[in-house]
This record gives C-alpha cells, sequence and structure tokens, in this order.
C-alpha cells in the first residue's frame, strides 16, 4: 500500500501512514480509507471531463480524429525512416 500511498498521497499522509502501519498504530482499513479519499480526489476532475464528453460524441470524434491524424503523420516519418536505415528506401 505505501508504494500506492507515494503516488496520491500528501508527504504528511505517507509517513503517517508508513509509521502507524509499521508499529500496528493503524489497521489495514484506515490505511485505505486515506488511500482512498486520496484516489477519489485525483480522479474526480478526470471522471467530470469524462461525463462532459459523453454528453458530446461529435466531440470525442473530432479529438479522435485529429489525433490519429497527428500519429500518422508521426507514423509515416518514422517508417520511412525505419526504411532508409534498414535499406529499403523506396
Amino acid at each position: 500500500m505505501l508504494k500506492l500511498h507515494q503516488v496520491v498521497s500528501s508527504l504528511k499522509e505517507i509517513e503517517y501512514v508508513d509509521k502507524e502501519c509499521r508499529r500496528a498504530g493503524i489497521g489495514c482499513l484506515e490505511c485505505k480509507k486515506i488511500l482512498a479519499d486520496n484516489l477519489i480526489k485525483i480522479l474526480k476532475p478526470i471522471q467530470k471531463k469524462k461525463s462532459e464528453l459523453l454528453k458530446n460524441p461529435k466531440t470525442i470524434k473530432k479529438i479522435l480524429e485529429e489525433g490519429a491524424g497527428k500519429a500518422k503523420k508521426i507514423a509515416t516519418a518514422t517508417m520511412a525512416e525505419v526504411k532508409e536505415k534498414i535499406g529499403l528506401k523506396i
């Protein structure tokens, strides 16, 4: 659990959980409650944005199409470089 806390919890919470878990000062439920609360805080804006996007499928499609276009340009350039390096440049 400590590794997950290191990603989402404050330094104060990490130190508290580390110390108290090692000496059995807190139980697993308290440790996980702190972790869950922090995960919820981090995920809340992401979930809000997802809800907003799901209301407009055209926006999602536009974002995906733009991303695919950018990815295609990068992939095309990369493949040209690969072909040149292995002697397949046509």
